[in-house]
């Protein structure tokens, strides 16, 4: 048949909706787990009080090494002379 994807039925479940409504697709997905490779967890059973976005401070921090951004704050501090309480907030020792 050449490279055409040839697909079949191997099981009809029935419609979703009624799979769904009757808790049947829950039960069929609880029997499956247990084969599985993977661990899986019901989002019920997590309990997230906080989130964090790492993704800006994983950006800003590469950018803040590759384009040496301390090292320019360390010589305009000791360049001006800030006074040690300020240069603190600024990374300058």
């Amino acid at each position: 048949m050449g490279n055409k994807t040839r697909q079949r039925v191997l099981v009809n479940l029935g419609r979703v909706n009624d799979l769904q409504n009757s808790g049947q697709i829950d039960r069929l997905i609880e029997s499956l787990k247990n084969f599985s490779t993977k661990e899986w967890i019901r989002k019920e059973a997590l309990n997230v009080n906080q989130t964090y976005l790492w993704g800006p401070v994983v950006i800003f921090e590469q950018l803040w090494k590759e384009l040496g951004i301390e090292r320019v704050l360390r010589r305009l501090c000791l360049l001006q002379n800030i006074k040690q309480e300020t240069a603190g907030r600024y990374g300058c020792r």
